[in-house]
C-alpha cells in the first residue's frame, strides 16, 4: 500500500511537474507565436515599406522615361520641321539653279552669235579700213600726180605764155 501511496505521490509529483512542464512549454509557444507574429508583421510592414518605395522610384523612373521621351519626340518633330524646310530650301535652290543654267545657256547662245557676228563686223571694219588705206593712197597718189600736173601746167603755161613751148604735158 505504501508503495502504491508513493507511486500515486509520485504519479502526481510527475502529473505536477508534467503540468508545470506543459505550461512553460505552452508559454513558449505562446511566446513563440507571439514572436512570429511580431516578426510576421514587421516583415509586412517592411516589405509594403519596400513596395511603396519602389512604386515610389518606378513612378520617377516612369516619370523621367516619359519627359525624355517627349523631349525626344519634341527634337524629332523639330529636326522632321527643319529637314522639311531644309528641303523645300534646296528644291528652291535647285529651281533657281535651273532657271540660272538656263540662262547662262541661253547668254552663251547670243554671246556665240554676238561673237559670230562682231568676228563678222571685225572682218568688215577690216575690210572697210584696207578699202579705206587703199583709196587714201590712191588720192594721195593722184594728189602727188595732180600737184606735179598742175607744177608742170604752171610752167608749161609760164613758157607758153613767154612763148617757148607748146609742149604742155611733162615728158614720160
Amino acid at each position: 500500500k505504501e508503495m502504491a501511496l508513493r507511486l500515486k505521490d509520485r504519479d502526481k509529483a510527475l502529473e505536477k511537474t508534467q503540468s508545470s512542464h506543459f505550461l512553460a512549454l505552452e508559454s513558449v509557444h505562446r511566446q513563440l507565436r507571439h514572436l512570429q507574429e511580431d516578426l510576421l508583421a514587421q516583415s509586412l510592414a517592411e516589405q509594403t515599406r519596400l513596395q511603396a518605395e519602389w512604386q515610389r522610384q518606378l513612378q520617377v523612373v516612369e516619370e523621367a522615361a516619359s519627359a525624355r521621351e517627349h523631349k525626344l519626340q519634341e527634337q524629332l518633330r523639330q529636326r522632321s520641321q527643319d529637314a522639311k524646310e531644309r528641303g523645300q530650301e534646296i528644291a528652291q535652290v535647285r529651281r533657281q539653279l535651273a532657271q540660272a543654267e538656263a540662262k547662262l545657256s541661253q547668254g552663251a547662245v547670243l554671246l556665240e552669235e554676238h561673237c559670230t557676228k562682231l568676228a563678222g563686223l571685225q572682218e568688215m571694219e577690216n575690210l572697210k579700213a584696207h578699202a579705206l588705206e587703199k583709196a587714201l593712197r590712191e588720192g594721195e597718189e593722184k594728189d602727188r600726180l595732180l600737184q606735179h600736173l598742175q607744177a608742170h601746167w604752171a610752167t608749161a603755161r609760164k613758157h607758153v605764155s613767154e612763148g617757148q613751148s607748146h609742149f604742155l604735158l611733162p615728158p614720160i
